[in-house]
């Protein structure tokens, strides 16, 4: 057992060493359970100030109905703009052989694309009324 024996340091040596450690750890946190109930106590109070202060940052960013119906009637402008000149390129195209097919493709893509996200901003803000 020459490989535990190095130097003057042994095995023993070294679990006497951790449980002293262990124990020094443990011995102030038994101490000071008395005082336990204070200081969760004057934690929870310094919590609550936290929690006050988020909810009053919450409110002060929260959209207000009216901003919400703001955002979406522009948003209807610009789709009912977009599905107009998607129209107009598509009759261009078609009806008068104008070389306006990519033009009309991309405000049909951007016509859906906000289409869809105004559809989606509708359900999550005016769902349940």
């Amino acid at each position: 057992m020459s490989f535990i024996r190095t130097g003057g340091f042994n095995f023993s040596t070294f679990l006497v060493l951790v449980a002293l450690c262990l124990g020094a750890m443990v011995l102030p946190a038994k101490a000071t359970a008395k005082e336990e109930g204070q200081t969760a106590a004057e934690a929870a109070q310094v919590l609550e100030g936290f929690h006050a202060i988020e909810e009053e940052r919450r409110q002060s960013n929260e959209l207000t109905t009216k901003e919400k119906h703001q955002i979406m009637f522009l948003m209807g402008i610009s789709l009912l703009v977009l599905l107009l000149l998607t129209a107009y390129f598509g009759i261009a195209t078609g009806v008068y052989g104008k070389p306006l097919f990519v033009p009309h493709m991309v405000c049909a893509g951007l016509s859906v694309t906000l289409a869809i996200a105004h559809s989606v901003v509708a359900v999550v803000w005016f769902y349940p009324y």
